[in-house]
């Protein structure tokens, strides 16, 4: 890494989320690569300087949507080149991606263009396959895992979840909608005994429930990353725009409930509300919005409720999505460490399974229920004739590899954490797995893997690891391929 340069947009007016990330971005960058010059272009970049005062980079000032000629200097003889981006035309990250040879990575959260060669990450929940536009080729980093928070959020605190809800956080983004917040903030002053703080860029002296909550209220701007992190971990509950935000209350496990302040917010929140971690109850200029979150809030006064929500949160976000982006993207061949499975694995092996693309290769392909997969879990570890292993690199866990014995018949299943499908991990942790299996159950000769006929980059993970075909077989309505490993370590 020599130089990367960030071409990005943000402001009081037009939101922080995607400064806020790129600047999440560039300090992983340069953690990973402290001597890289790292540059931003933004237009109208007051804003910018402020939040990237903490990161050793140069803020560049234009408008670089119409300076065309200008915008491919900056770009050219750059090491990587990042776009986030909804208002710059495809004609742009064209020029980009052909005078930097494809060093470009492209953010974006719904699809918004047929991208040119590259890397396309969508930091979104649920958002896979949405992202991809229309274009075929290129390389994807997609879902949860990509979520890209501030280092300050990386490792936060266990969030303490009180009996009953005294602190509620109110946060909207940078856009303007102080009538909105000002008529929100008394409602909820008159109604409950809430103690209100709420984030507002704008001008506070048209917030007039200020006067009126007397001491139930308190306005922040300007926060520091930690100072945002500090205040989250305060509230029980939040009421929230449908930005980056949050995600960095999901990755503290605060219980939120959401409103659409703008269109291009609306695949975060539908997303994470599927989850189970938001409560959405419509877009701000909608009818009957206090009604619905009355409702909402109904919902999530019981302590066991706002603890079942946290858990959800903290399952989908962990804060080292930049960490993940600049390893996938820049330093591409991770280092693999093996270590037994606990209880903490889970919540994320039952993530993994039920993952659409994992079951379409499954021989039971329903999805699985929670409590009914936590029992099977318990009782695998538990059980002495079965060892499950968890594969990881710096960024988090990549897939497990499971061992049953039965009858004197081994088999071994594995599942990788879909954020690595198509990364040629496989056979890696198969490898590894596989090696780890025999040196520590010396009575075993040989290991053998079902996989369906149709799935080939299955047969050629397996292949890659030293296993080789033995038979055909059938299980359930699937046929099936049987592959073998013996007690050969020259295999591995």
């Amino acid at each position: 890494m020599n130089k990367v340069v960030f071409f990005t947009e943000g402001g009081s007016r037009t939101g922080l989320g995607h400064l806020t990330r790129c600047a999440a971005l560039a300090d992983a960058i340069k953690e990973r690569y402290p001597d890289t010059e790292v540059k931003f272009v933004v237009k109208d970049a007051e804003c910018a300087r402020d939040l990237l005062k903490g990161i050793e980079t140069k803020v560049v000032d234009f408008d670089w949507y119409k300076d065309n000629v200008r915008t491919m200097e900056e770009a050219r003889g750059s090491s990587l080149i990042v776009i986030d981006s909804y208002v710059a035309e495809k004609s742009i990250y064209d020029g980009i991606s052909e005078v930097t040879s494809g060093r470009l990575l492209m953010l974006d959260d719904y699809g918004r263009l047929d991208y040119p060669e590259g890397i396309v990450i969508n930091p979104s929940i649920g958002n896979g396959a949405s992202a991809r536009g229309s274009q075929e080729e290129g390389t994807y980093l997609t879902g949860g895992d990509y979520v890209i928070l501030r280092k300050e959020f990386r490792d936060v605190p266990q969030k303490e979840i009180r009996e009953t809800v005294k602190d509620v956080l109110l946060t909207f983004g940078g856009k303007d909608h102080s009538s909105f917040i000002d008529g929100l903030a008394g409602y909820l002053l008159n109604k409950y005994d809430f103690n209100l703080h709420v984030v507002f860029s704008g001008d506070t002296s048209c917030l007039s429930s200020t006067d009126k909550g007397k001491n139930r209220i308190r306005i922040y701007s300007d926060l520091t990353a930690k100072g945002m992190l500090d205040l989250i971990l305060i509230c029980d509950l939040s009421i929230s725009g449908g930005g980056q935000t949050l995600y960095e209350l999901a990755n503290c496990g605060v219980p939120t409930i959401g409103i659409c302040m703008a269109e291009n917010q609306m695949g975060n929140i539908k997303a994470l509300a599927e989850t189970g971690f938001l409560e959405y109850i419509g877009r701000y200029d909608e009818g009957k919005i206090t009604e619905k979150m009355e409702q909402a809030i109904e919902r999530l006064l019981s302590k066991d409720a706002r603890e079942k929500v946290s858990n959800i949160g903290k399952g989908l976000v962990d804060g080292r999505g930049a960490i993940r982006i600049v390893e996938r993207s820049i330093h591409k061949d991770p280092q693999l460490s093996l270590r037994q499975a606990g209880d903490g694995d889970s919540r994320d092996l039952w993530a993994w399974r039920n993952d659409p693309e994992v079951r379409r290769w499954c021989f039971q392909r329903e999805e699985i229920r929670y409590e009914e997969h936590e029992k099977w879990f318990r009782n695998k570890m538990r059980d002495s004739n079965v060892k499950i292993y968890i594969a990881e690199e710096e960024c988090g866990k990549v897939g497990q590899a499971r061992f049953d014995t039965d009858s004197g018949r081994t088999c071994i299943s594995v599942n990788l954490n879909p954020a690595y499908l198509g990364k040629r991990m496989g056979g890696r942790i198969i490898s590894l797995a596989t090696r780890r299996f025999f040196e520590e159950t010396p009575d075993v000769e040989k290991v053998e893997a079902e996989i369906a006929v149709d799935n080939i980059a299955s047969r050629k993970a397996f292949s890659k690891a030293g296993y080789g075909f033995s038979h055909k077989g059938s299980k359930g309505d699937r046929e099936m391929d049987v592959y073998v490993s013996e007690r050969r370590y020259e295999k591995f």
